[in-house]
């Protein structure tokens, strides 16, 4: 199961995910993979137009056992880039948006699009793991 997800995401976040020493982190007497993804935010204004407002930080965990997998998502980080005078990107939690009753319109077009980045994911990732292995396949093809 950990070569398959390998593969699913080297496909999905790129080749060198895997080996970037600040985006992964492998436990292997627990059997975990953590990764800190950054993906581009992309807002859509209407049907018609799509922005990018900046970049989301995910730390994505999975868990392995022998024929099952445990996922979990955490540490959701809006990162804006920084504009005018500023030096810095601004960092702002999605726990915030949830929250905020300001600016309500554009804080549910942010949790929309990182909901629907995630369940992507989660559905993509389901796939490439669902092979069963031979022992637990249905049919007997002896």
């Amino acid at each position: 199961m950990y070569y398959r997800f390998k593969i699913w995401a080297e496909n999905e976040f790129g080749a060198r995910i895997f080996k970037d020493k600040k985006a992964i982190s492998l436990d292997q007497k627990f059997q975990k993979v953590t990764m800190k993804v950054k993906v581009p935010l992309m807002v859509e204004n209407n049907k018609f137009t799509i922005n990018q407002m900046g970049s989301a930080n995910v730390s994505f965990t999975m868990w392995f056992q022998p024929y099952r997998y445990k996922y979990l998502f955490t540490n959701f980080v809006h990162e804006v880039p920084p504009t005018g005078t500023q030096t810095e990107a601004q960092m702002g939690y999605f726990e915030y948006y949830q929250e905020f009753k300001r600016n309500s319109e554009s804080n549910n077009s942010y949790l929309k699009d990182i909901d629907k980045k995630v369940n992507n994911w989660i559905d993509k990732m389901k796939i490439a793991l669902n092979d069963k292995p031979m022992s637990l396949s249905d049919d007997d093809d002896w």
